[in-house]
């Protein structure tokens, strides 16, 4: 055997090639790319829409929704932002948060993402800038959508209301953060419990059962429980107070929805990090 066919010494050999950092925008397009390849997605986003369509325009033309009393004008404000009549969309965004990382778990899909990406917390950062970015997407058809559905549907003098209203412009903006904000929390219940089934039903407890059951009725305590709840803080910033408790101000309810949003990020990255997949 010649030197040349002889092996080379580990240190001669050629090096590996370095792994290069992955761009953020390449993960996003990545987490785009799974959201969208979920049948549930579209379908759940359409129902969102509809839902919102549908009560506010069921609410307009039935004249339910008065703003100073039975023999006031109707405020369309109040149709197109009900807040039950927004439950249903604000858990079905949930759940498409919560699938979003519960479905990669069950598939074992998680497994080849974090060993093509073992940036966990930027991994998350960029699901949930997807999940944010296609929320807010919706919920600005869903409240724009809704809003000129009720003026729309009206009957009576709307008294030189718009769409460009001050207080239409704050309950649009209002539920373009809230549904966002939902997302984000579904993700981090299916963080921590990594089960379709027990996600489902924290998303419902969280978002839905939760409003329903705490309320703000004069109890200290429910008032304090009810106001850290994204529902009535959406709810203080749609309608001048309308469904809160009226303790709560505007600027708190901003920082209210805010902390949810930026907790469920902080949560998620942090139980994704510490737990094995």
């Amino acid at each position: 055997m010649t030197a040349a066919q002889l092996p080379q010494p580990l240190g001669l050999r050629g090096a590996a090639p370095m792994r290069t950092r992955a761009r953020f925008g390449d993960l996003y397009a990545a987490e785009w790319i799974k959201l969208w390849s979920l049948r549930s997605t579209s379908l759940t986003l359409g129902a969102a829409v509809a839902l919102a369509l549908y009560f506010a325009g069921s609410n307009s033309a039935g004249g339910t929704m008065l703003a100073t009393g039975p023999s006031g004008p109707i405020d369309p404000n109040h149709a197109a932002f009900d807040g039950p009549s927004w439950i249903p969309s604000m858990i079905g965004v949930a759940m498409i948060g919560a699938l979003a990382l519960v479905g990669e778990h069950a598939s074992g899909l998680i497994r080849t993402t974090l060993v093509a990406i073992p940036e966990r917390r930027r991994l998350v950062v960029a699901k949930a800038g997807v999940l944010a970015s296609v929320t807010a997407a919706t919920a600005l058809v869903a409240a724009v959508g809704g809003l000129l559905l009720a003026f729309a549907t009206t009957p009576g003098d709307l008294h030189g209301r718009s769409l460009t209203d001050p207080a239409s412009l704050d309950a649009i903006g209002a539920s373009v953060a809230v549904l966002p904000v939902c997302a984000l929390t579904g993700m981090a219940l299916g963080a921590l419990l990594r089960h379709a089934a027990a996600t489902g039903f924290a998303v419902c407890a969280v978002l839905g059962f939760g409003p329903l059951l705490i309320r703000p009725d004069g109890n200290r305590l429910a008032t304090d429980l009810a106001n850290v709840m994204p529902y009535y803080a959406w709810g203080r910033l749609t309608s001048a107070g309308r469904g809160s408790s009226g303790t709560m101000t505007a600027g708190e309810a901003c920082l209210i929805l805010a902390a949810w949003a930026l907790a469920s990020i902080v949560v998620t990255a942090v139980v994704l990090d510490r737990r094995d997949v």
